[in-house]
């Protein structure tokens, strides 16, 4: 099934809510987790022992389904993170209300602390790059 972004936008609004920011989303995804590398923790994706529904081979090519699955997970397939939300790495691409720009809030600093910043403009979203789901994102966590 796609989920286009102007569904999930009509979707919100027809149940009176709108799609998390990214530093909202990120916030959730991380569960009460500083710093971490992923969602999990600092663990790196170990396809013995799977913490989230991931690609495992060449994205996007090949999918070796050692994780047991080759689409996406039931939910609850894996352990809640600590604000006992599930499915907050890996299984599916998540849509949020801005666009990601990994050094965005990097240009932004000012050496205070930002609350719920917001993301880039439409125009900026042509300057990300594709990003490999199998490797952690240059910032805070795994998406």
């Amino acid at each position: 099934m796609h989920v286009s972004w102007d569904d999930a936008v009509a979707y919100a609004k027809w149940a009176g809510k709108r799609l998390p920011t990214e530093a909202e989303w990120e916030f959730a995804a991380r569960g009460g987790l500083d710093k971490a590398t992923y969602v999990w923790g600092d663990d790196p994706p170990d396809e013995a022992h799977p913490k989230a529904n991931l690609w495992t081979g060449d994205f996007p090519y090949r999918n070796t389904v050692t994780d047991g699955f080759e689409r996406t997970a039931p939910v609850k397939s894996y352990p809640p993170n600590g604000y006992g939300l599930y499915d907050m790495g890996g299984n599916v691409w998540e849509w949020c209300f801005d666009w990601y720009d990994r050094d965005l809030h990097k240009r932004r600093a000012t050496g205070e602390v930002s609350v719920n910043p917001t993301g880039p403009s439409a125009q900026s979203r042509f300057t990300t790059t594709i990003h490999n789901p199998t490797q952690p994102a240059r910032r805070f966590v795994f998406v």
